[in-house]
């Protein structure tokens, strides 16, 4: 009988930790701003601090209105983010490093995973809402 607990507490806990890994995988601005922007982007000297890159404040509560159907200071025909159009979007387009304006982002570091790109790609085809 404890062995039956023990197998079924052990499924419980496995089908909880997949469910929360599904969730981060949703292309929610919550699950971009969480693992890429505030990893990667929000941080003082880039896009967070007293002082962000281009005045572009990516922390938390600040992302949304700073990017999405905001003109780009460096090319100002293309939003930052377009929604429906990632391909349209300066954001994407600064981070696949695709011969923008400056240099590939996140400046400095590594390119961003493929699965990262992608989740942010699917949030602005789905329409970037502020979810």
């Amino acid at each position: 009988m404890i062995k039956f607990f023990t197998i079924l507490l052990t499924i419980s806990i496995l089908m909880m930790c997949s469910g929360q890994q599904k969730n981060q995988e949703k292309p929610l601005l919550s699950n971009i701003q969480k693992n890429i922007f505030n990893e990667q982007c929000a941080t003082p000297g880039c896009h967070g601090g007293f002082e962000p890159q281009d005045q572009l404040d990516l922390e938390d509560g600040q992302s949304y209105k700073n990017l999405v159907n905001v003109p780009s200071v460096q090319i100002q025909d293309l939003l930052l983010v377009d929604p429906g159009h990632p391909d349209k979007s300066y954001l994407i387009n600064k981070i696949e490093g695709n011969n923008v304006v400056g240099e590939r982002m996140p400046m400095g570091k590594p390119r961003l995973p493929d699965k990262d790109i992608n989740l942010i790609r699917e949030w602005i085809k789905e329409g970037a809402k502020n979810n």
